[in-house]
C-alpha cells in the first residue's frame, strides 16, 4: 500500500519496508533552507545502505554500521574509493592484497603533523603478532630500523653523505667505499677496546690483525707480514 505520484516516482510500504522509487528520471534529494540535511536511521544498532545496480546485479555500496560507532563500510572487494578529480588517490582491496597509491601526477606525502609524534610503519613479527619495523621519530629526527635490514639485490648501494661519499655496495665483491676526496677514518671511541679484523681461513675464523687500543694502538699480526 501507500502513494504512488505517477509512473516515475512512487512511495510505498509492503508490510515488511518501506520505499521510495524512482523508475526513468534523475532522483534528487534537495536540501534548500539554510539549514542542515539529516539522513538518519533512529532504530537502535540498524544500519544505513546505499545499494546500487552494477550490471543488473543490486550490491551495497555503502554500508554505516550503526553497532561500530558508525563505522563506514565499502563492502565489496575490488571496491575502489577514489579522492581528487582525476581519481588521483586511490585505495582498494582486491580480495587478496591491499593497495594505496597516487595515481596521477605529483609526490605522495605520509605526513604526521602531531609536535613530536612519530610515524611507524608496521608488519607481522613473524610469530602472529605486530611489531615496528621503520620508525620516524618525530622528537629525535631520527628514522629508526628495528629489524633486521638487506638489500637483496646485487650491485645496488647503501650511501651516506650529501654526495653519497660513504657507500656500500656487493657486486659479487663486498665494498666500502670513500668515493670523495676525504680522509677515511675507522675509529673506536670505546675506552681502551679494540679494532680487529677477522678472515676465513679454510673455514676458520681467525684475527688477522688486532690493533691495540690499551697499549698505545699496537698493531698485532697473527702471522707473516709479505711486503
Amino acid at each position: 500500500g501507500g502513494f504512488a505520484g505517477g509512473t516515475a516516482f512512487g512511495l510505498f510500504e509492503n508490510g515488511s519496508a518501506s520505499y521510495v522509487t524512482n523508475q526513468n528520471q534523475t532522483f534528487y534529494l534537495n536540501q534548500t533552507a539554510a539549514a542542515a540535511l539529516y539522513l538518519r536511521n533512529t532504530s537502535s544498532d540498524q544500519d544505513i545502505y546505499i545499494s546500487v545496480n552494477d550490471g543488473g546485479s543490486q550490491i551495497n555500496a555503502i554500508q554505516i554500521d550503526a553497532s561500530a560507532v558508525g563505522s563506514v563500510l565499502l563492502p565489496n572487494d575490488n571496491q575502489y574509493l577514489y579522492i581528487g578529480a582525476g581519481n588521483d588517490l586511490t585505495l582498494v582491496h582486491n580480495g587478496t592484497d591491499s593497495y594505496f597509491y597516487n595515481a596521477a601526477a605529483g609526490n605522495l606525502y605520509i605526513q604526521n603533523n602531531v609536535a613530536d609524534k612519530d610515524v611507524i610503519l608496521r608488519c607481522d613479527d613473524g610469530s602472529g603478532g605486530d611489531a615496528a619495523y621503520i620508525t620516524l621519530d618525530g622528537s629525535a629526527s631520527t628514522t629508526l630500523l628495528s629489524q633486521d635490514t638487506r638489500l637483496n639485490v646485487d650491485s645496488k648501494s647503501l650511501s651516506v653523505g650529501a654526495d653519497n661519499d660513504l657507500r656500500m655496495i656487493h657486486d659479487g665483491t663486498s665494498y666500502l667505499q670513500n668515493i670523495t676526496a676525504t680522509h677515511f677514518i675507522i675509529q673506536n671511541t670505546g675506552l681502551d677496546q679494540d679494532i680487529t679484523f677477522k678472515v676465513n681461513d679454510g673455514g676458520s675464523h681467525i684475527t688477522a690483525l688486532q690493533i691495540d687500543a690499551s697499549d698505545a694502538g699496537t698493531a698485532i699480526f697473527n702471522h707473516d707480514i709479505v711486503l
